[in-house]
């Protein structure tokens, strides 16, 4: 939101302004009557007694030039840009700045937290010192690195603002978690290296068992298709990880950091350490993320601030090292990042409170069809109004859709092979749920030619044999057994159909009768525990897996609708809705 307000980004200019005004709580101490004035805001000291955390921090707002209209934005308020503001200013100026209170006095009482029996000063110089005093010189650093970070090109800033403020995410959680802070501190640069690091992945980076592996099943095929395997396997890999967060490190290291600033106090990390120590800090991380593995005794006792310990031989950074470690890069990047004095890019989903949503299914799922692969979506939006019509929901209603379904007649025969089921079963089971006078015209001639799209079992064949297809007559029970079984497996890939819980317990009851009808009564309990399982909480499912004893028939309808009444479909339709399609 920084970046936004300065309005760099306004393809028509400032429109709007607001003043507004917000309180910082931290441990430092501004210079005596003086502000500091940024591109992204103001601090104003509040008092000058002892003990006084407040500060005030003052921006105005900008809001982009646009038509007055219904949905005109008149105010982010200042939240979002306190929360912002106060993890760049904690991150330049090495402190604790936040909106909350409660942490500020946490973080800087000097008693210990859940992680160590030593307080979070013991871990880090400075920052959580109950005082800090603002010499000129930090007011002028603070300003200079807002204006460089608010000058980044738009996905250089977001890439550095996300590793700030998980830096300082990694700063509050010392107190805490420390294998937490010390994973989120690696995090932090990690995310730049492996966004804006550059790096191409190369056959040698595989594992050198995977590697040997795949070249000896390749070496007997031809060699542009052995190229295009390894080519694929790349590309589906994340490889070098930690060689990828060592190198993005040290092309930020320049010599200052063994120069000026940390280097001159206590006892700073060597440049012949510093290689072995990023390949441990790495390790520590992983088995953190992997195994929740605690730190070694080196890292969680307290070490006078230095910046490296050795772990079985090996140097490692210690919380001060790696802390002033990640903040040197951070600062590299946004300095040699490239700078924009304006920039066309649309920040419209990235301002506070934008949210985006998925439509409900009637604001989209009677639209033309512009290609045959948005079948299986449409599909899926239809099962969702078809279920509300089915379980009595308020406001349930069905969308018209005979001009989709002429769509669907017109191009299903030139349709690739894969939407062709989709395609078949939305035209066949929404004229099969609406009155006779609500369907497509000569449906029953277009089912007829439809019927070849379903000789295959699919996973949306499954919904429609709920309802119209007898799976004795097209499959064995083998073959739907199989089907049902990838239908589960595949619903949430890309392939896969995702209906409501209603239609994924009656596939399930389905093929459960199937079994019950043959005497093979345990397979059929084991799929009525499935449905139960897969739809937690509903009363019908529970009780009929208490009943069953396999004597009578599984009726999902019986089941799962219990106040439904089962009598063809023809009889059981209702007075149209508004949409003019009646409701079950």
């Amino acid at each position: 939101m920084l970046q936004i307000n300065t309005g760099k980004l306004y393809a028509t200019g400032i429109g709007r302004t607001n003043q507004l005004r917000g309180v910082l709580y931290t441990n430092l101490k501004l210079p005596w009557r003086d502000d500091i004035v940024t591109k992204v805001g103001t601090l104003r000291s509040t008092d000058g007694r002892t003990g006084s955390q407040a500060l005030v921090y003052e921006l105005e707002e900008h809001i982009e030039q646009g038509e007055d209209t219904p949905a005109i934005l008149v105010s982010h308020t200042v939240q979002p840009y306190m929360q912002d503001f106060s993890a760049v200013a904690s991150f330049a100026l090495d402190a604790i700045v936040t909106p909350d209170p409660e942490l500020t006095a946490q973080m800087t009482n000097g008693s210990p937290g859940l992680s160590s029996y030593h307080p979070p000063s013991q871990f880090l110089r400075r920052c959580f010192d109950s005082e800090l005093y603002i010499r000129e010189s930090d007011a002028q650093e603070l300003v200079d690195f807002c204006e460089q970070l608010v000058g980044l090109e738009r996905r250089l800033y977001l890439g550095a603002m996300r590793a700030i403020k998980t830096y300082v995410s990694g700063v509050h959680r010392i107190r805490d978690d420390l294998g937490l802070a010390y994973t989120l501190m690696v995090s932090a640069i990690e995310s730049l290296a492996q966004e804006f690091d550059g790096y191409s992945s190369a056959w040698n980076d595989v594992d050198e068992r995977k590697r040997d592996a795949i070249d000896a099943a390749l070496e007997s095929a031809d060699p542009v298709a052995a190229q295009a395997v390894r080519g694929a396997i790349l590309a589906s890999e994340h490889l070098s990880l930690g060689r990828r967060y060592r190198e993005f490190v040290l092309s930020h290291v320049d010599e200052s950091y063994y120069r000026t600033g940390d280097a001159l106090v206590g006892h700073p990390i060597a440049q012949c350490e510093l290689v072995e120590a990023l390949r441990q800090a790495y390790t520590l991380r992983s088995k953190y993320v992997h195994q929740i593995q605690a730190l070694p005794h080196e890292l969680t006792l307290p070490h006078g601030h230095s910046e490296v310990s050795y772990v079985n031989r090996q140097p490692t950074l210690t919380f001060q090292g790696l802390a002033r470690l990640t903040r040197h890069v951070i600062r590299s990047f946004v300095h040699r990042g490239s700078k924009l004095e304006k920039e066309t890019y649309d920040y419209s989903l990235e301002q506070s409170g934008v949210v985006v949503m998925q439509l409900a299914p009637q604001y989209w799922v009677g639209h033309p069809l512009s290609s045959p692969k948005e079948a299986r979506r449409r599909l899926e939006g239809f099962l969702q109004q078809l279920a509300a019509v089915e379980t009595h929901s308020a406001d349930a209603q069905m969308t018209d859709l005979r001009p989709l379904l002429a769509d669907i007649e017109r191009t299903v025969a030139q349709a690739p092979k894969r939407d062709r089921h989709a395609m078949a079963v939305l035209h066949i089971l929404f004229n099969i749920s609406v009155a006779e006078e609500c369907r497509s015209p000569n449906c029953d001639t277009a089912h007829e030619a439809l019927q070849q799209y379903l000789d295959t079992l699919s996973a949306e064949a499954l919904v429609l044999l709920c309802y119209a297809i007898d799976p004795g007559e097209l499959w064995d029970l083998q073959v739907h057994r199989e089907g049902h079984d990838a239908f589960f497996k595949k619903r949430s890939k890309p392939s896969g159909l995702q209906v409501p819980r209603l239609f994924e317990a009656a596939i399930s009851l389905t093929l459960a009768e199937r079994y019950r009808s043959v005497g093979d009564i345990e397979q059929s309990r084991a799929l009525l525990a499935f449905a139960v399982n897969n739809y937690p909480g509903h009363a019908g499912l529970l009780a009929a897996e208490h009943s069953f004893t396999g004597d009578e028939a599984l009726s999902w309808r019986k089941i799962l609708l219990p106040n439904a009444v089962d009598v063809p479909r023809e009889d059981a339709q209702e007075a149209p809705t508004e949409s003019g399609i009646p409701q079950q």
